[in-house]
């Protein structure tokens, strides 16, 4: 083990922890941060990069705009092209987000900042445990194109939605062979995420080479805690190459504990609340197959199922290939809702085999007097929010196949609305 102190002495600056990150990877030493503030740019970690902080080490975006000039919208700590990478300890790495983001929560218009907390792109062995990931700009941690990855005890805290967009906080992207286990995340935008697209060639607007895109499969999600002002647990929104193959079982979604005006978009809700519990999206002709979600305690969401196929044409050209099928969801106990749980296309036939069984939901929805449902067109972002008052108050589902209700499924009408519980058309 290398101690970093050996490189920084009394002035910390970015390019002396640089060169000690470079000369423990270079020895396949771990480098150990001792305690202590270190108030850094954007980081590079090699090929075999080991790191240890140490509980009272703390990694801190540095506050000054001149010094991102040199590394700007950098994450602060960044891999790519790499193998066996492991960030381990009980230290805390910030991107201090609050210096950088305006009054709305959005990112500053400038380049002269950090942006996601940690990057890793096209990295193969890593392994991230128990360290704390707070205050980001942008994403918390991005795992793009990586495979063989283990997460284990991550703590994330960021504030809600209204005071930092864009603030998710695990988003696994085009990966395969993922663990991520014991993490607890409180954070405004989607908890934990997974997505399948090419970020280094497709923006919003683009239309190009993005459909090559490789698939992504064998994730795994066990035992964690999410406290999200958006989405819990999401498949989406970037939906270009094939998801399959995943599972969350074992999740907690609760309350953020900071209460602020209003969350993702305008829904009419204070912001503590997730917009779902369980989301499942195909957007951009992505298959999305053989998905399973088993053991969730909720304390209180707006939907707690979200299931929608669409062809928005933004990230690639609409097509008519993609689905949705053979989703799982079992064991589920929500104890607070506000809207119908949603299975909802925009084509017939997309959406297949969908099996909920052991679910307890209490609905709390008012009762209208009129039903305003839409159906995906591509049009809407793909949100709970943007979809009206259904006439069933339990689950309602439209241009879905073979969607399998099993009799331990028990929906309660808590102020009773007077309309039926599941509606499948």
């Amino acid at each position: 083990m290398i101690n970093v102190r050996e490189f920084v002495k009394e002035n910390i600056t970015t390019e002396s922890v640089q060169a000690a990150i470079d000369y423990a990877s270079e020895h396949k030493k771990t480098l150990f941060f001792p305690r202590g503030v270190y108030s850094v740019t954007s980081l590079a970690l090699r090929s075999d990069s080991s790191v240890y902080l140490d509980k009272d080490a703390l990694i801190s975006a540095s506050l000054s705009s001149t010094d991102w000039e040199k590394s700007p919208m950098k994450p602060v700590f960044y891999c790519e092209n790499a193998k066996n990478v492991c960030i381990r300890g009980t230290g805390t790495i910030t991107a201090n987000g609050y210096a950088f983001t305006d009054e709305s929560g959005y990112r500053k218009k400038t380049a002269s900042r950090p942006e996601a907390v940690i990057l890793f792109r096209n990295v193969c062995n890593v392994m991230v445990e128990n360290i704390t990931l707070k205050e980001t700009v942008g994403w918390t941690f991005h795992l793009d194109n990586c495979d063989n990855v283990l997460l284990d005890g991550i703590q994330i805290r960021n504030p809600t939605y209204v005071t930092r967009k864009n603030s998710d906080g695990i988003d696994i992207n085009g990966c395969r062979n993922v663990t991520v286990m014991n993490c607890d995340i409180e954070t405004g935008d989607d908890a934990i995420c997974l997505k399948n697209i090419d970020y280094t060639t497709c923006q919003s607007g683009y239309t190009n080479t993005s459909l090559g895109r490789r698939d992504m499969y064998n994730i795994n999600v066990y035992n964690c805690t999410c406290a999200s002002t958006c989405n819990s647990t999401k498949i989406g929104t970037e939906t270009v190459g094939n998801i399959y193959d995943v599972s969350f079982e074992k999740i907690r979604v609760r309350k953020h504990p900071l209460i602020t005006g209003h969350g993702a978009g305008n829904p009419p809700f204070e912001s503590y609340r997730a917009l779902s519990a369980i989301s499942v999206q195909s957007n951009d002709g992505s298959v999305v197959k053989n998905i399973r979600f088993k053991d969730y305690y909720i304390e209180t969401v707006d939907t707690p199922i979200f299931i929608l196929y669409q062809q928005r044409g933004t990230k690639v050209p609409a097509t008519d290939r993609g689905e949705i099928s053979n989703i799982t969801i079992e064991n589920i106990y929500v104890d607070r809702s506000y809207r119908t749980s949603q299975i909802l296309s925009s084509h017939t036939g997309k959406i297949s085999n969908v099996k909920i069984s052991g679910m307890y939901i209490r609905t709390y929805e008012e009762k209208a007097s009129e039903y305003d449902f839409n159906l995906p067109t591509g049009a809407e972002y793909p949100d709970v929010y943007n979809f009206g008052k259904f006439p069933s108050y339990g689950l309602f589902s439209r241009n879905a196949a073979n969607v399998d209700i099993r009799d331990d499924v028990l929906f309660y009408d808590e102020t009773n609305s007077g309309r039926p519980d599941i509606d499948i058309g």
